[in-house]
C-alpha cells in the first residue's frame, strides 16, 4: 500500500488543470475498489499466501495506495490555493492535523467494525476473515460515499 501511495504520488505531481480534477474524481473509485476487493478476498481462509492469489492481495493493497497517493498532492494544492494569502500558514498547519485526526477515527472505526464482525469472538481465522470483510467493505462504503463530494469540489473543470 505504500509503495502505491509513493508511486501515485510521483505518477500526478506536475499534473494540473483538467488532468489533476480527474485525478482527483477517479482516485475514490480506484481505492474503494481495491479495498472491496481486499474484504472479499480475506474472507477466505487460505489462497493468498503463495503465487497468483499473493500476486492479486498485493495488487489491491498497492491499488489502495495508488488512489489515495494520485490524488494526495492536488487534494493539498487545492487546499493552500484557496486558503486567502493572510491564512496560508493557517491553512498548511490544517493539513496536518486534519489528517492525523482522520487517521485517528479511521483506526477506531476499523478497530470497532473488526471487534464487531467478531474479530475476538469467534475469534481465530473464521474471526479474521470475517474482521477483514467487514473493514475493509467498511471502508470501501465510506469511499463511495465521498464520490458525490471529490466531483463536486473539480467542477467546473479548469480550462
Amino acid at each position: 500500500m505504500a509503495a502505491g501511495w509513493s508511486f501515485g504520488s510521483t505518477l500526478s505531481a506536475g499534473r494540473d488543470g483538467a488532468c489533476a480534477a480527474r485525478i482527483i474524481r477517479v482516485s475514490p473509485l480506484l481505492m474503494a475498489v481495491s479495498l472491496a476487493a481486499l474484504g472479499l478476498m480475506l474472507r477466505r481462509a487460505h489462497g493468498f499466501e503463495q503465487g497468483a492469489g499473493f500476486a492479486l492481495l498485493c495488487v489491491a493493497l498497492a491499488g489502495a495506495g495508488l488512489g489515495i497517493g494520485m490524488a494526495w498532492p492536488h487534494l493539498l494544492t487545492a487546499v493552500l490555493e484557496s486558503a486567502p494569502a493572510a491564512e496560508g500558514d493557517l491553512a498548511s498547519a490544517s493539513i496536518s492535523t486534519v489528517q492525523l485526526y482522520a487517521m485517528s477515527v479511521g483506526a477506531a472505526l476499523a478497530g470497532l467494525l473488526a471487534n464487531a464482525a467478531g474479530l475476538s469472538e469467534p475469534g481465530g481465522v473464521a474471526g479474521a476473515s470475517r474482521a477483514a470483510l467487514w473493514v475493509f467493505g467498511g471502508f470501501a462504503a465510506l469511499v463511495v460515499l465521498g464520490l458525490p463530494t471529490a466531483r463536486r469540489v473539480t467542477l467546473p473543470l479548469p480550462a
